[in-house]
């Protein structure tokens, strides 16, 4: 996974932050799912804005044992479930 940071240009890959950079998922981490509730798109990014108040997101995390899940209230909270 990685972070993009939008710019005039378009979208551009964070390249030189230490928590930032792109990387690879670890513990096992097979597939990703991003899901919007009430909405049929399942987008392949997670767009993180400046607003306050955002949109309700869920992030799965599949891997051979199991799952996580993930998810964002609008708020600016996001749970592990």
């Amino acid at each position: 996974y990685r972070f993009d940071m939008h710019t005039e240009d378009g979208w551009r890959p964070i390249l030189r932050d230490d928590l930032l950079h792109q990387r690879n998922w670890e513990g096992g981490v097979t597939d990703v799912t991003i899901d919007y509730p009430g909405s049929d798109l399942h987008p392949d990014r997670l767009v993180f804005g400046v607003e306050s108040i955002g949109q309700a997101v869920t992030v799965t995390l599949y891997s051979a044992v199991g799952r996580a899940t993930i998810v964002g209230t609008g708020n600016g909270r996001y749970e592990v479930r």
